[in-house]
């Protein structure tokens, strides 16, 4: 990797090799796994289990990475583990060659074929084993590709961050999962996904094809775009086809298509017999009053009037302020009987225009997120 990257110091090898030919369970073959010792310092590496088997093909020994961010206290802790199957690896194939995962534990970027360049060092061929992972809410986004069935979890240690990724491109079967807080998850303490950097002149890739699951749970996603009220508008129309559309998430309510969803809106669906949650994609601009920053506990994005906004929340939440109120029935009635209309103006199903159905559903959402709620689960505010 040093040679490749002309000459470059950085680039340290793991002491786990990976088997090609059944011999032994650390391995015989090429090196497992490369690091950049810039960002990241290897505390330790580990075999844990035993082989699946001797024979060519089989599954070896599952090995465990502790790395730490250079310059982050020890409390931070990246776990990378791998099972090392007997094919080759190479540098385009190690991030998560041979079966392995990615579990992030305190941190915020993705692994995989990536670009552009981390740490400001041009990556021209994506080739990059793992990236910057310094500070869950400053550092430097890389592209996430992912491909082939394999998924991404994750899961910061330290809530409350904005997870920085450069774009997103997600195919064949692939996934990202950004895990709820659970029981802790509040108004001020939760997740939120940033695709694309601030103040870029176009927008960021975000592509997930059909087969494919960005399963947003109960986070938010903020997707930088190219600043434009065109550009705003295509990128909104894009993740509108993937949350709402045909084969995506929300599928009638049930929000349990593949595409942009949210497996913690389809759940409580399942419990409630209708559609309290779900992810709301709305493009700042189109607020009643707009963001100029998304702020989530002690994390702060800065948001152009035309960046995108997808939240979890209440149905009927039309301001994204995380309850339902008469702020949100002054915003339906001034829509009431309009067409080409979206979530911003009162649109509860995306079906184009306010109506009598949307004024129903808004109706029995009222008070959610507010100690007015029936529900005691419905008062928090999302």
């Amino acid at each position: 990797m040093n040679s490749y990257y002309n000459g470059a110091a950085v680039y340290a090898e793991s002491p786990y090799q990976a088997t090609q030919d059944g011999s032994n369970a650390d391995g015989n073959g090429p090196n497992a796994l490369v690091y950049d010792t810039s960002t990241l310092n290897l505390l330790a590496s580990v075999g844990v289990g035993t082989p699946e088997g001797s024979g060519n093909g089989e599954y070896r020994q599952v090995v465990r990475y502790e790395f730490q961010p250079v310059g982050d206290s020890g409390s931070a802790g990246i776990f990378y583990s791998s099972v090392h199957a007997l094919q080759r690896l190479d540098h385009r194939q190690r991030s998560l060659a041979g079966g392995g995962r990615l579990h992030h534990q305190h941190v915020a970027c993705l692994a995989g074929p990536v670009k552009p360049g981390v740490l400001g060092r041009d990556d021209p061929d994506g080739d990059r084993a793992l990236h910057d992972h310094r500070r869950p809410r400053q550092h430097r986004a890389a592209d996430c590709r992912q491909r082939r069935g394999r998924s991404i979890v994750h899961q910061p240690t330290t809530p409350g961050v904005d997870i920085h990724v450069g774009g997103i491109t997600l195919s064949d079967g692939a996934g990202i999962d950004m895990v709820s807080l659970g029981a802790a998850r509040s108004h001020s303490n939760h997740n939120v996904l940033v695709v694309g950097p601030a103040g870029a002149p176009s927008n960021p890739t975000f592509s997930v094809d059909s087969t494919s699951t960005l399963n947003m749970e109960d986070n938010d996603l903020i997707v930088h775009t190219g600043g434009t009220k065109a550009l705003g508008q295509a990128e909104l129309a894009a993740l509108r086809s993937l949350a709402y559309g045909a084969g995506g998430g929300r599928n009638g309510g049930k929000w349990t298509g593949d595409e942009l969803t949210s497996s913690t809106a389809a759940a409580r669906r399942s419990a409630d017999r209708r559609e309290t949650t779900q992810l709301a994609a709305v493009l700042n601009n189109d607020l009643a009053s707009r963001f100029s920053s998304w702020v989530v506990g002690s994390a702060s994005e800065a948001l152009n009037r035309y960046d995108i906004i997808v939240k979890y929340t209440y149905t009927g939440d039309f301001n994204l302020a995380g309850m339902v109120t008469a702020t949100d029935s002054g915003i339906l009635g001034l829509y009431y009987n309009s067409s080409n209309d979206e979530w911003a103006d009162g649109d509860t199903n995306d079906d184009g225009s306010v109506n009598a159905t949307d004024a129903g559903t808004l109706g029995l959402d009222f008070g959610n997120g507010t100690s007015s709620a029936s529900i005691a689960a419905d008062q928090i505010q999302l």
